[in-house]
């Protein structure tokens, strides 16, 4: 299975969307093609404590977003469909700078 790498954009790391978001630095998802990796890393990374809007609505994932999430791939062929890889440090990637490209 495809491995795709998911980069968050520079020039959109301070976007409100980034706010369901517990993980703001790049990750690998295995999937099939690029949309499906958006997918899984947007429900994988959603967080649960996210405010919602006045209307009642969480912002939309900026993983889905091409704006804020570079994908780049296939990367690599292994693992199973659905897993989302972090960097074993995620502390390092709190969203107070983007990392560098891993890929």
């Amino acid at each position: 299975m495809p491995m795709f790498c998911l980069i968050p954009t520079s020039d959109g790391c301070d976007d409100p969307d980034w706010s369901t978001s517990m993980h703001r630095g790049p990750c690998y998802v295995v999937a099939p093609d690029a949309r499906r990796a958006r997918l899984y890393a947007a429900g994988a990374l959603a967080d649960p404590g996210a405010e919602r809007t006045t209307g009642g609505l969480r912002p939309a994932s900026p993983w889905m977003r091409p704006d804020l999430v570079e994908a780049i791939g296939p990367v690599a062929a292994c693992g199973e469909e659905g897993t989302v890889l972090l960097p074993a440090n995620p502390r390092e990637h709190d969203g107070s700078r983007v990392s560098e490209k891993l890929c």
